[in-house]
This record gives structure tokens, C-alpha cells and sequence, in this order.
């Protein structure tokens, strides 16, 4: 008998849609907390595809708006480091109101 065990292949650099997912959700946290450093590891990976691992992802959380700074892979491992940037804020001017006192309305 035979058994088969199914695994991410090792040589595999695109992420899937679940993954890919979950990296854009803990990006726009960090986005959002004021950036910061989003980690990837994936040890079922080989350390020669991380390198089109970590850029794919990249361009997905880049493709979503999320602006992102420096990529660091991490020579011979399955870790890589982006640099997520915090998300612009947006001010809103509310229009001055000038109230006057209550006998000058009459």
C-alpha cells in the first residue's frame, strides 16, 4: 500500500489565494496601527524561492493600495522582512460655527 502525503511543493514561489489573504489583512493592520515590519516565513518553502515568494507578495499588497518600503530576504532561509508604511491619514475641516449669544438672536 501506499501512502501519499500532500505538502506545499518546495519550489513553489507563488503564494496562494488563502495566503495571500492573510499577508494583505496583517499589512493593512500594521498600515493602519502606523506601519511597521510585516515577517513572511514559510519553512515549507526552499530558501531559493523566497525571493519570488516575498516579491509576489509585494505586488499584492502593493496592488491593494498598501504602501509598502524596503524587502529584505534573508540569505539562505525562508524569511523575509517588508516594510509596511503607515496609511495616510485624512483630516476633515468641519465649517467654523459662529454662535452669538442667546438675547442677540431675538
Amino acid at each position: 500500500m501506499r501512502i501519499r502525503v500532500f505538502r506545499r511543493r518546495g519550489d513553489a514561489p507563488r503564494p496562494s489565494a488563502a495566503l495571500l489573504r492573510n499577508y494583505l489583512a496583517r499589512a493593512q493592520a500594521i498600515a493602519d496601527a502606523g506601519g511597521g515590519n510585516l515577517w513572511l516565513i514559510e519553512p515549507a518553502l526552499q530558501p531559493a524561492a523566497m525571493s519570488a515568494f516575498t516579491a509576489a507578495v509585494a505586488r499584492h499588497i502593493a496592488g491593494a493600495g498598501i504602501a509598502t518600503g524596503e524587502i529584505t530576504v534573508l540569505d539562505g532561509r525562508t524569511s523575509a522582512r517588508i516594510t509596511v508604511l503607515a496609511a495616510p491619514t485624512i483630516e476633515i475641516a468641519l465649517p467654523v460655527e459662529r454662535v452669538g449669544s442667546p438675547s442677540a438672536r431675538r
